[in-house]
């Protein structure tokens, strides 16, 4: 259940800000209406829903229409309803969905500014201490970063955060590793370098086109389509990708089966009942309607895995909340992202929910699902 009173707390930083709720709507990139199916049953659970949300806009790339989202009566979980049929998928990425289409750049690069680095040391000494990566010390210019590092490994929370860069999968010599929807081939990429070998599926040519100075090869195909042999995988990674797929328990079934015994399945994606999600409702940066078809809570999570051998730990994180929360106070004020430029607020409420998040745990802006194979 949703913690109304955590709620009211969090929305009275909000509702000072100025709202300006006129909506700036921008052309689909298309001339033919978006075909729609009805979904009147959860596709996490299968249970009954009601419309939690009405009148939702696409406030990141800007196609036109409004979009209703469903709430689950059993699992907490949102889906769209209706939504856009599976041959008009294509239609939903328009060039300007900067997700996927921007060049990757290369992996294990030390930014610039001596914070930026001080960062980058310590996490790279809690993946070499804590995950178990070998040599990345060496890469650090600031031995203090390192010797951070080292210590706060043991803190709370900390290697979750410096985990998430490799999707909390520990080092493993030699494994095999298949990212689902790579996007452009960031993550395989760092994956590579740091001595996995590495696989990936992904549907959209623009995204495919833009890995290529990787030199790594992907499978321009969706997962559905895909032909994957039995017991192949050391870890299989899905990161905000689950969200996107029509049928996502059936998915999850054809992956664990792809997955070698003790193998690791990762799935990260936006969390439906956390804060952000609850305050700001039609304006949560992260409904992304209507390229988001589900949203699986925490609990979700647990009925997508049922009748497969996968032992689930699910549990939400902090990682990108300052983010989403800066684009939902954007969409908030003017009606599209990009616009709310503050700091401050965002990073308030940041520090304010991570103290929380030990004794709330949905309140984290993103679920975790790390499954590994009996």
């Amino acid at each position: 259940m949703e913690n109304k009173y955590l709620n009211q707390i969090f929305l009275s930083f909000i509702l000072c800000q100025r709202r300006n709720s006129s909506l700036h709507t921008r052309e689909n990139g298309f001339s033919n209406p978006i075909k729609l199916e009805p979904v009147q049953s959860c596709p996490v659970c299968g249970s009954n829903g009601y419309v939690r949300l009405e009148g939702c806009r696409d406030h990141i790339c800007g196609l036109s229409g409004n979009w209703s989202f469903r709430k689950c009566q059993q699992c907490d979980s949102l889906w769209i309803d209706p939504r856009p049929t599976k041959e008009m998928i294509s239609y939903l990425y328009p060039d300007n969905y900067c997700f996927t289409h921007t060049q990757p750049e290369a992996p294990l690069k030390e930014p610039e500014g001596f914070l930026n680095k001080l960062r980058f040391s310590v996490k790279l000494a809690i993946l070499e201490h804590k995950f178990g990566y070998q040599g990345l010390s060496q890469q650090a210019s600031i031995s203090l970063g390192i010797k951070l590092g080292k210590f706060m490994r043991f803190l709370p929370g900390i290697p979750k955060w410096a985990g998430y860069t490799v999707r909390f999968l520990p080092y493993y010599p030699q494994g095999c590793l298949l990212e689902v929807g790579a996007g452009n081939g960031q993550f395989l990429w760092l994956m590579n370098e740091l001595g996995w070998h590495v696989e990936g599926i992904e549907p959209d040519p623009k995204a495919v086109q833009a890995a290529a100075v990787t030199g790594l090869k992907l499978i321009k195909c969706g997962v559905e389509d895909v032909e994957l042999k039995p017991s192949s995988y050391d870890a299989i990674v899905l990161h905000h990708v689950l969200e996107h797929l029509p049928d996502p328990k059936t998915v999850l079934k054809k992956l664990e089966y792809s997955l070698k015994p003790g193998g690791v399945l990762v799935s990260i994606s936006p969390n439906p009942v956390g804060i952000i999600a609850s305050c700001f409702k039609n304006n949560w940066y992260a409904l992304d309607a209507p390229r988001h078809f589900i949203l699986p809570s925490r609990k979700g999570y647990n009925f997508l895995v049922e009748g497969t051998n996968l032992k689930v730990k699910v549990y939400t994180i902090m990682q990108i909340f300052f983010w989403i929360c800066r684009e939902s106070l954007s969409i908030h004020q003017a009606g599209r992202v990009g616009k709310y430029t503050g700091w401050l607020l965002p990073k308030i409420l940041s520090l304010f929910t991570s103290v929380l998040l030990p004794f709330f745990p949905d309140l984290g802006e993103e679920v975790v699902c790390y499954a590994v194979k009996k």
